[in-house]
């Protein structure tokens, strides 16, 4: 209409509209005999929000009845009385059918059993609850499977049906069932893009003990302090006006005991008689939303240990910002211990390294010292003191600590584990045959490995009588034959780790032409080796009076130190063939340091380059382990460098 209350013209009159046909849904009938009916008519057809039709029928049914509707991921009535909480017993009363899948649930592990389990599509439960012991209550209960409308995956509701005065009761009830879900049961949390509960992982730490953890005892009382003690120390943080969080760091080279700490401390703090703390176990996030949840549900169970096993490769730069503002943003983290773990704490944000209240305590696992390594080696010993077949005598151990300097926990693992399954795939060879003779040494050539900078000593008696009290010292420990196996695994393993250790690459400044050399990396990417200048002021520390420029005075001097000498004959000279090659500008840089000098002859026949010209890692024990492996050739030139 305008103004003047006519028709406009530009209206289209109504009998001229196209005719719509409206479609009705399809309708029930009200005949149907049973709700299973409308479901069965409702899933074979389009559907979009089960709910909807699942909650009229079941008031269509049970007009006189109060219902109900929660979601079984939140509300699992069925696992609540699974666990003794309740009774659910399926109603067949009324011969209502239902829909319930058998399925086999694969174990674990392959020599375990698995389990045949239900899986409800639709069904019908009479349920009692005991409240307490004078109260209890019961329920019908349906149990259906459908879709909801903005859903991707299938929902499955439960529909509590009760006396419309026992309202009360069906809100406790599932206040009880939904905390019940929440808690952990023998679980432990895991988050890789969702939440789930993972009672294996809880299994395995269960057997996990700090007696198996080889560390500095006072580091280790000093770490186990930090992390147990911050859930004692509520009242303390409170008094002070300190938010109560804490973050730890545990670095250093892989292998050395950060993963197995972790453990240890699960199930420490699993078993604690003050309260169990639970642990929530970060694999994995992408994306904004998932650093959120993972940190909403640490809040939700502090107090709690939060695991971030290898941090530097979790928090990507797109996530470093958001990570950061739920570390130590606005929201309240009362509660929470942060435990995190990197191989690599250089390429750990600084953000994350340095910045306070974010991670206040770093810790460093470096590889393990002589001390340890024969602690280690210990253990291995008590784990086969009752194996007839191996004859592992008490000092065994130091001396195979002796020969795995600059070996991880996981590399010595890794010799023991070798060296057992050679042995255990050729028991049936009689050890007297050549078998054995390829492991053992001549006890006329085998010499005593010591050191005099530290003192250290390869013990060479051992017990030959069964194995573990080591006290009959007449025997050459070269007739053991785990010995022997163990040190022909010791040098393949060395020879692995030398193949990344001694490759390196200059490094250019393109604006001043200057080429400096970087330091040689370690497989655990932690540097063992120290720089030119300061390996030369350590080794001429050691030997003030080495004569450093004649060759002739070179070797007199190494006549009159047989240490050296020994050191030297003790080891096979790397094959010049696979000795990697580096920039003659690199070269050039060394020498001009003088770093670099001719090749020398020292006794026993083995060429390498005087002591002063190069690289030689250094141990905690603070020996520095002289090899002859790992020269470097240098193209277009007559100079050879060498690794001592």
């Amino acid at each position: 209409m305008d103004s003047s209350g006519q028709q406009s013209n530009n209206m289209i009159p109504i009998d001229e509209l196209d005719q719509f046909t409206l479609i009705e849904p399809p309708q029930t009938s009200s005949a149907s005999p049973n709700v299973y009916a409308d479901y069965n008519v409702h899933a074979n057809g389009q559907r979009v929000s089960t709910d909807a039709v699942m909650a009229a029928s079941i008031r269509k049914h049970h007009p006189d009845l109060g219902l109900t509707i929660t979601p079984a991921d939140e509300c699992d009535l069925l696992a609540f009385a699974a666990a003794g909480n309740a009774t659910a017993e399926e109603d067949t009363l009324l011969s209502l059918p239902s829909l319930t899948w058998r399925q086999f649930r694969a174990p674990p592990r392959r020599n375990l059993y698995g389990a045949v389990e239900s899986k409800v599509s639709f069904a019908r439960y009479r349920y009692k609850w005991k409240m307490s012991q004078y109260s209890a209550a019961e329920f019908l209960l349906y149990v259906v499977e459908g879709t909801q409308q903005g859903s991707f995956r299938p929902v499955t509701m439960v529909y509590i049906l009760s006396d419309r005065t026992n309202a009360w009761y069906v809100d406790s009830l599932i206040r009880a069932a939904s905390m019940w879900v929440l808690e952990l049961h023998n679980e432990i949390l895991v988050y890789d893009g969702y939440w789930r509960k993972n009672k294996e992982l809880y299994e395995s730490v269960q057997n996990a003990s700090w007696d198996d953890v080889i560390l500095d005892d006072d580091m280790k009382k000093t770490l186990i302090a930090d992390v147990e003690g911050f859930f004692d120390e509520r009242s303390a943080y409170l008094s002070f006006g300190i938010p109560w969080k804490r973050g730890v760091v545990l670095h250093g080279p892989p292998g050395n005991g950060k993963t197995i700490s972790i453990k240890a401390f699960m199930h420490s703090l699993s078993a604690r008689s003050q309260g169990s703390i639970p642990t929530l176990y970060v694999r994995d996030f992408n994306y904004t939303y998932q650093v959120h949840d993972v940190f909403a549900k640490a809040r939700a169970q502090a107090p709690c240990l939060l695991v971030f096993e290898d941090i530097d490769t979790l928090v990507k730069p797109h996530l470093r910002s958001y990570f950061f503002n739920e570390v130590d943003g606005l929201e309240n983290n009362d509660g929470i211990m942060m435990l995190a773990t990197t191989n690599h704490l250089d390429q750990l944000d600084p953000g994350l390294a340095k910045r306070p209240s974010r991670f206040d305590r770093k810790y460093l696992f470096p590889n393990p010292s002589q001390d340890e390594r024969t602690q280690y080696c210990e253990y291995w010993r008590k784990k086969l003191i009752d194996n007839q077949d191996i004859m592992f005598p008490a000092n065994l151990s130091p001396a195979i600590a002796v020969i795995t300097y600059d070996f991880s926990y996981a590399y010595i693992k890794e010799a023991f584990v070798a060296s057992l399954m050679y042995i255990f795939t050729n028991r049936s060879v009689p050890p007297t045959t050549s078998s054995r003779s390829k492991f053992v040494a001549d006890p006329s050539t085998s010499p005593a490995t010591s050191c005099n900078h530290c003192g250290s000593n390869a013990v060479t008696t051992a017990s030959t009588g069964g194995g573990d009290d080591g006290n009959d010292d007449n025997d050459d420990l070269d007739k053991v034959l785990l010995w022997g196996v163990m040190k022909e695994q010791v040098a393949l393993l060395r020879e692995e780790m030398e193949s990344s250790l001694y490759q390196r690459q200059p490094k250019s400044d393109s604006r001043t032409h200057t080429h400096t050399t970087t330091q040689l990396h370690a497989p655990d990417d932690i540097s063992i080796l120290q720089s030119t200048n300061s390996l030369i002021e350590k080794f001429l520390d050691a030997y003030p009076d080495f004569p450093q420029h004649n060759p002739m005075d070179i070797d007199r001097y190494m006549e009159s130190h047989p240490e050296l000498k020994l050191a030297l004959e003790a080891v096979k000279p790397r094959d010049s063939s696979v000795i990697g090659e580096v920039h003659e500008a690199s070269a050039k840089t060394m020498r001009d340091h003088g770093a670099i000098g001719e090749d020398r002859k020292f006794g026993g026949g083995v060429s390498v380059p005087w002591p002063g010209s190069s690289f030689a890692p250094t141990t905690r024990d603070g020996c520095t382990a002289v090899t002859a492996k790992g020269g470097f050739k240098y193209p277009n030139s007559d100079l050879t460098g060498g690794i001592l």
